[in-house]
């Protein structure tokens, strides 16, 4: 049995792991539940579908053997979406992980952030539909701006009414760390719906500073300048200044300053603090998730959503990852 490294260890995009596992003979390897691949020759797959296979790929076994017994599955269709279903554990050796398929599709996303309103363009392009009578295209083009459709996300109306005012503390609760901020709300509205996330990630409200939680806020600058990054994308991927509220209710640094490190970084999802605090997992992050922080494991973002914001870290974090998009900042 050999044991090779996980996907994050390959240092390489999802095509191209995809690309490197379909080269894979089928019936010779699994998956452990760390994420890493195990080349096996024993049993826990199905037998009468793989008894004949050794030398072949998942693909080839999965398009050999459709309308068979095993896989018992339709012949498999390219899509834009992460669908999954394990066609190949024998559930009378071994149950399925997980057991029941689950699929991220972009078809979940709001209409806000999928068609966000023109000029802007949408996510995805007319080649990349799921369904009859346009069936998906080898042309489908996937492109996430992150004024188009990240910031969106930040931004979205989840149906929720306004009625608490998040109140972060004027001074950070824990000098040495002032992102664990916890959570304080006064029962009146502040003209935020609650669950937005600049309901609680904002500096500033009706005029009023405001210390945002956990040292981020995710607005944009009133006095944007189109060519420049939006506030929140400078303060979720670059280190920036602890701040606290004076005497004066100002909006200033921490004197003695304390640095306080980014939320995201262009290496990726798994190396992000962010994906780590909405998800309450320790990954690769070099920040540890502090105890006593607002949990964010169920709040909020939908796993569409997460998604789709961990898909934009693993391309680079772009701000515009489409030159030609009519708000992409011109030299």
């Amino acid at each position: 049995m050999t044991t090779i490294p996980s996907i994050s260890d390959f240092g390489i995009s999802a095509r191209g792991y995809a690309e490197f596992f379909d080269g894979i003979p089928a019936a010779i390897y699994r998956t452990t539940l760390e994420g890493k691949i195990v080349f096996v020759l024993e049993g826990g797959y199905n037998p009468g579908a793989l008894a004949d296979c050794l030398g072949e790929t998942m693909a080839e076994v999965r398009f050999d053997r459709v309308g068979s017994a095993f896989p018992a599955a339709p012949e498999p269709v390219l899509n834009a979406d992460l669908n999954f279903v394990d066609y190949w554990t024998d559930p009378l050796v071994t149950a399925p992980v997980p057991l029941v398929p689950y699929s991220y599709s972009y078809d979940d996303l709001d209409p806000s952030i999928l068609s966000p309103a023109p000029p802007a363009k949408p996510l995805r392009n007319a080649n990349c539909n799921n369904r009859s009578p346009q069936p998906w295209s080898h042309n489908c083009r996937i492109t996430i701006n992150y004024p188009r459709h990240i910031q969106a996300i930040w931004e979205l109306d989840r149906g929720a009414a306004d009625v608490f005012t998040p109140l972060a503390f004027a001074d950070p609760v824990d000098p040495a760390d002032p992102t664990n901020t916890p959570l304080l709300v006064m029962a009146a509205p502040d003209g935020i719906l609650d669950d937005t996330c600049t309901s609680c990630h904002t500096s500033e409200v009706a005029n009023v500073p405001r210390l945002p939680y956990g040292q981020l806020d995710l607005t944009i600058d009133p006095n944007q300048n189109p060519n420049n990054f939006f506030r929140s994308y400078r303060e979720l991927l670059f280190n920036d200044l602890g701040q606290e509220i004076d005497a004066m209710g100002n909006l200033v640094d921490i004197n003695p300053a304390v640095g306080v490190g980014a939320s995201m970084t262009a290496n990726g999802a798994r190396s992000s603090f962010f994906i780590e605090k909405m998800t309450g997992t320790e990954l690769d992050a070099a920040r540890v998730i502090p105890a006593g922080s607002v949990d964010h494991t169920t709040m909020l973002l939908t796993d569409a959503e997460l998604k789709l914001i961990s898909e934009w870290l693993d391309l680079g974090a772009q701000n515009f990852n489409d030159p030609f998009d009519p708000a992409a900042p011109q030299n």
